[in-house]
């Protein structure tokens, strides 16, 4: 969402050089984060790594199942207590001392 916002501030003051370079910037480092996690997740694995009993089960894989969905949730969804908490800490940074 901050990506948006930052490019629709650039574009809407008119400053469309640095809009083209953030583009190019943001593009190369998604291409930089995707070909790192790529390359871990679909590579071929070692044969030392092929030679271990580990295995993933339920219990490494629900936690961080059930933090994405929290992460998801909270992206779609604010819960009312959460906003709330959200506003009244803006209010007091925004309150002049």
């Amino acid at each position: 969402m901050s990506e948006f916002t930052i490019l629709n501030g650039a574009i809407g003051n008119g400053a469309f050089v640095i809009a083209g370079l953030f583009l190019l910037l943001l593009v190369t480092v998604f291409i930089g984060m995707g070909s790192t996690v790529l390359s871990l997740v679909q590579g071929a694995p070692s044969q030392r790594a092929s030679a271990t009993n580990f295995r993933d089960t339920i219990l490494t894989g629900a936690p961080i199942l059930v933090l994405m969905g929290l992460v998801l949730m909270l992206g779609v969804y604010i819960p009312p207590p959460l906003d709330r908490l959200l506003h009244d800490a803006v209010n007091f940074l925004e309150t002049p001392p």
